[in-house]
C-alpha cells in the first residue's frame, strides 16, 4: 500500500499543472454541494426545535381572491388564507375539536425602539406579540426565568416581555440578573420576565422580544389581523382539523359576520397545515433546484476530471508501452500511465 501511495505521489509531482486542475475543480464542486446539502438539511431536513414538531400546525380560513372589502384588505396570508379577527379567533378557540392548545401571534415585523437601565443608547429591537397560549403551543421554555402567566395577556395585564437569546447576550453581557430588571418599549415600562433558548425564533428569526398579544376574550372585532398556531389532539391530523374548521368558518355569522361574507368573502374552505410546511413552503422548490444544479455542475466537474485524466494517460503512452517492453506488468504500467493509486 505504501508503494501504491508513493507511486501516486510521484505521478501527481510530475504534472503539477493537471493536479492543481483536478484538485481545484474537485474543490470547487464538491465544497458547493457541501454548503448547499448543509442549507437543505437545515431547512428541509432537520425537524423545528420544538417538542413534537409535526403535531404543530397553522390554521387559516380561506377567501376569494378578488375580495376588496374595508378592513380586510392586507389580511390574507400566502395562497389565499386569511389571517383571523379577534370574534373569529376566539370562535375557534372555544369551539374546535381538533386542537389541544390554540395560540395566536401578530403576523408582520415590528420594529420598537428599546431603551432602559444597562442600555447607554436607545436601538431599534425588531418585537413579535405572542398569546401566551401560543408559547404553550410550541412548548418551549426560557433558559432564564419564565412565560408570560394568562393575567399579563389580557389587556389589563401588567407589561412583561421575554428577550431573545442574542439581545441578552450583547446588551446584558447575558446577566441572569435581568430579570425583574424595567427596560422601555415604545416609552412603556416593561418588566423582563425571562430569555428564551438561542434555537427559539419564531415568529420571525430576527425577534429581539416578545411580548404577550392581550387580546380581549370578550372582543367582537372583525378586523383580521390574528395568525393562528395550534397543537393537533392526538388522535386528529391536518385533513380531520381542516374538516373541522370549515365547519366552524361556515358558523360566522353567529359570531357577527355578514351572512353575505360566507360566500363573497370567505370562500368555504380552510386550510390547517404543518408549521415546517409554512416555514419552509416558499424556499423548499427553489433550494431542490438550486441542489439540482449544483449536482449536475459535480457531474460536469467528474467529467473535466475524467477528461484531464485521460490525456494526462495519452501523454505517457510511450513510457507506458516502454515499460511492458522491458516486462513491466500491467498493474504497474497501468499505474505509472496516472490511472491509479
Amino acid at each position: 500500500m505504501r508503494h501504491l501511495f508513493g507511486d501516486a505521489v510521484q505521478s501527481l509531482r510530475r504534472t503539477p499543472l493537471i493536479t492543481a486542475a483536478i484538485v481545484l475543480t474537485l474543490a470547487i464542486a464538491i465544497g458547493a454541494n457541501t454548503a448547499i446539502y448543509s442549507a437543505i438539511h437545515a431547512v428541509l431536513v432537520r425537524d423545528l426545535p420544538y417538542p413534537g414538531p409535526d403535531r404543530i400546525v397553522r390554521v387559516a380560513a380561506t377567501f376569494h381572491p378578488s375580495v376588496r372589502l374595508p378592513g380586510f384588505s392586507g389580511a390574507g396570508g400566502q395562497d389565499g388564507e386569511a389571517h383571523f379577527s379577534d370574534a373569529g379567533y376566539w370562535h375557534f378557540v372555544r369551539t374546535n375539536r381538533s386542537f389541544a392548545e390554540m395560540g395566536a401571534y401578530r403576523p408582520g415585523h415590528q420594529s420598537t425602539p428599546l431603551a432602559g437601565n444597562g442600555i447607554p443608547n436607545p436601538l431599534q429591537v425588531s418585537m413579535a406579540q405572542l398569546s401566551a397560549s401560543a408559547f404553550r403551543v410550541l412548548g418551549v421554555h426560557p433558559v432564564v426565568g419564565r412565560l408570560p402567566t394568562a393575567e399579563e395577556d389580557l389587556p389589563t395585564g401588567p407589561r412583561v416581555a421575554l428577550l431573545s437569546h442574542r439581545l441578552w447576550a450583547s446588551q446584558f453581557g447575558s446577566d441572569p440578573a435581568i430579570l425583574g430588571r424595567t427596560i422601555q418599549l415604545w416609552g412603556t415600562a416593561t418588566e423582563v420576565i425571562g430569555v428564551m433558548p438561542a434555537s427559539y425564533t419564531f415568529p420571525f428569526p430576527e425577534t429581539d422580544v416578545w411580548i404577550p398579544l392581550r387580546l380581549n376574550p370578550a372582543s367582537q372585532l372583525l378586523g383580521h389581523n390574528i395568525a393562528a398556531i395550534a397543537r393537533l389532539l392526538p388522535n386528529a391530523t391536518t385533513t380531520s382539523a381542516t374538516a373541522d374548521a370549515k365547519q366552524l368558518i361556515a358558523q360566522f355569522d353567529r359570531i357577527g359576520y355578514p351572512a353575505r361574507w360566507l360566500t363573497t368573502v370567505f370562500d368555504g374552505n380552510a386550510r390547517v397545515w404543518t408549521l415546517k410546511e409554512d416555514i419552509v413552503g416558499n424556499v423548499r422548490r427553489p433550494m431542490l433546484l438550486v441542489f439540482g444544479t449544483v449536482d449536475f455542475v459535480l457531474l460536469i466537474a467528474c467529467g473535466n476530471v475524467a477528461n484531464l485524466m485521460l490525456v494526462r494517460a495519452e501523454q505517457r503512452h510511450r513510457e507506458y508501452a516502454v515499460r511492458q517492453a522491458l516486462g513491466a506488468g500491467r498493474g504497474c504500467s497501468f499505474r505509472s500511465a496516472g490511472f491509479g493509486v
